[in-house]
């Protein structure tokens, strides 16, 4: 039986923990922190990085340190102050610096818009001149790993929101009961992309993001990882079991086969004893291990739906 990441539905599990009680600093456009915006909100500490406490599929606590940035692009006011309305109470229930920024047009974000620069996209679709599905094609072709999340006063473009992999569509008004439900799987994939695997390679010190790992192999004494179309070959002094012993605390991977790691979320489809991933390559799964190795990938596979 081939098994498919489009045929599987299931809610990811993200518990937030710690809530913060830090009043919302703001800064006007005259003198924002960083000149980009006509308004500038910063939830939690200005000048302080904070944890994120959550827990795993596997139940393994983490905590992470990092920022995020979340952009309003709506040309009404209200409907802007709507959308920070409902976002403001759960954003201070997270231990991380969290910037708001509006634009009331798509002209003026794409002006300001630079890769990397945002982590979520709160986008209307009926705007003036550049329409909202037009600066999202841009965005997803710029910046593949901006989740985007559609604001519209109708469901006609819903079908559009798919080829720009639109995280939510949301029909007018966003509701404060409703956000926790749509932010806390996607603050879950912007925590996992951010993740580094430390290792040296011909006496040079690497970090590759965990995203960025298809499979490791152990091959005549040598450790390779293999990403989508580079190898990297691991120093002889750091042994399978001890590159991979962080990653295993990932729930993404999963050892199936002797000396093979393979990134689940990188897998297309499993048949039988082969998994053939995204880029084409197939790897062998152990006899003994083809039940977990497809319950592992059930798992993983409902975090692209």
């Amino acid at each position: 039986m081939c098994l498919n990441f489009a045929c599987i539905l299931k809610d990811l599990i993200c518990s937030q923990h710690s809530r913060r009680t830090d009043p919302l600093n703001s800064c006007s456009a005259a003198n924002p922190i960083k000149q980009r915006t006509n308004s500038y909100f910063v939830v939690g500490m200005v000048n302080t990085h904070q944890s994120f406490t959550w827990y795993n599929n596997s139940g393994n606590l983490c905590l992470e340190v990092f920022d995020l940035k979340i952009a309003i692009i709506d040309d009404e006011e209200k409907d802007r102050e709507e959308v920070k309305d409902a976002l403001i109470p759960y954003l201070h229930t997270l231990d991380f610096k969290t910037e708001l920024c509006e634009y009331k047009s798509a002209e003026e974000f794409l002006e300001h818009f630079e890769k990397d620069e945002f982590d979520i996209c709160f986008m209307d679709i009926y705007l003036k001149e550049m329409d909202g599905m037009t600066a999202a094609r841009y965005i997803a072709k710029k910046d593949p790993n901006c989740f985007i999340i559609f604001l519209t006063t109708s469901p006609d473009y819903m079908a559009e929101g798919y080829d720009v992999r639109a995280w939510r569509y949301i029909v007018k008004p966003l509701k404060k009961d409703a956000v926790k439900k749509i932010l806390d799987p996607c603050l879950e994939q912007i925590i996992l992309s951010r993740r580094y695997l430390h290792v040296k390679s011909d006496r040079q010190d690497l970090d590759i993001p965990y995203s960025k790992i298809y499979y490791i192999i152990t091959s005549c004494r040598n450790t390779i990882i293999h990403m989508q179309d580079i190898q990297v070959t691991v120093s002889s002094r750091t042994s399978f079991s001890e590159l991979t012993q962080p990653l295993l605390k990932d729930y993404r991977f999963f050892c199936c086969n002797r000396g093979i790691l393979v990134n689940l979320s990188k897998i297309k489809s499993m048949d039988k004893d082969t998994l053939t991933l995204l880029n084409g390559e197939q790897i062998p799964v152990s006899r003994n291990k083809i039940r977990d190795t497809k319950s592992a990938y059930l798992r993983v596979a409902f975090e692209r739906i």
